[in-house]
């Protein structure tokens, strides 16, 4: 088990962590609502309109991608889950209800079991490098990549 404190420069009241720039830091704080809903442990889908969540993995050359799409718009919780390995997809219809997806099929693994009650622990990502940014002009669409300590791995969020 590791250990770590990470200290850091004081800006305007906040504390910039040593591993983060000013702007990582503040780009950073743009992710806040997704790191409070995927802290709990039962996601509440109230208000949402759609809801989709993807967990890309690359390990060297292999690239893992997880991604699961729900309509929350009606009461009856409807969509896909789909696993990308390689070239290799596979997609199942799901619902959603009493806190976990329901499959229409067998498939491995389960998105509920192994990402979506993930709970994330937000001081892990504090203590990673930021690897990389992407902020777009004509989109909302941000993106922050982590640089976990073995460096073989990349963390997209």
């Amino acid at each position: 088990m590791t250990v770590a404190s990470l200290n850091g420069c004081s800006l305007g009241g906040e504390t910039i962590p040593k591993n983060r720039t000013k702007e990582e830091y503040e780009f950073e704080k743009t992710f806040e609502p997704m790191f409070k809903f995927l802290e709990q442990e039962k996601k509440d889908f109230t208000g949402l309109e759609a809801y989709q969540s993807s967990v890309y993995i690359k390990t060297g050359d292999d690239v893992k991608n997880y991604e699961v799409d729900l309509d929350t718009t009606q009461s009856d919780i409807k969509g896909d889950y789909t696993i990308t390995i390689g070239d290799n997809e596979e997609t199942v219809p799901v619902t959603y209800s009493s806190g976990k997806l329901n499959y229409s099929s067998e498939i491995s693994p389960l998105f509920d079991e192994e990402i979506l009650n993930l709970v994330v622990q937000r001081d892990y990502f504090a203590s990673l490098d930021v690897k990389e940014t992407f902020d777009s002009v004509e989109t909302e669409l941000r993106e922050i990549i982590y640089q976990p300590e073995n460096h073989s791995d990349s963390i997209k969020l």
